[in-house]
């Protein structure tokens, strides 16, 4: 893999750490006339995740990699879908399901951050190999 195609990627990777941290501030505002910044983020979160899974099947990265950042798309993706069913349940005063749904929005965001490390980890620059 080229050196331009792995600091794209990882650009991407990068920029999805900093739509969750904005997410995640957006958050406060959840019961405010301001929610709907909450939905611009998730959006653009998604946005990015989508843009990762483009790059990467269109990328010749190595299998590990090409899984970890695969799978850091999915769940952008899949935190827009799960925090829609959230905020549903909340709007509907379904107590259980709204419980239900944040937990599960609390292990996928778990699992964002051990992928986005993960993806970043494995997208560092290679060390150089001593050729005795």
């Amino acid at each position: 893999m080229n050196e331009a195609k792995r600091t794209s990627l990882k650009r991407v990777v990068q920029l999805l750490s900093v739509f969750y941290v904005m997410t995640f501030g957006s958050g406060f505002l959840q019961d405010t006339r301001f929610n709907v910044i909450n939905y611009l983020t998730f959006f653009l979160l998604c946005i990015g995740g989508l843009a990762l899974i483009r790059q990467t099947v269109q990328s010749q990265v190595p299998r590990t990699l090409r899984w970890s950042l695969f799978l850091t798309g999915m769940t952008s993706t899949l935190l827009l879908i799960f925090f829609l069913g959230y905020e549903w349940s909340r709007r509907r005063g379904q107590v259980d399901l709204e419980a239900s749904m944040e937990s599960f929005l609390y292990g996928l965001t778990l699992l964002f951050w051990i992928l986005v490390s993960g993806s970043l980890f494995l997208l560092r620059r290679p060390e150089a190999r001593p050729t005795h």
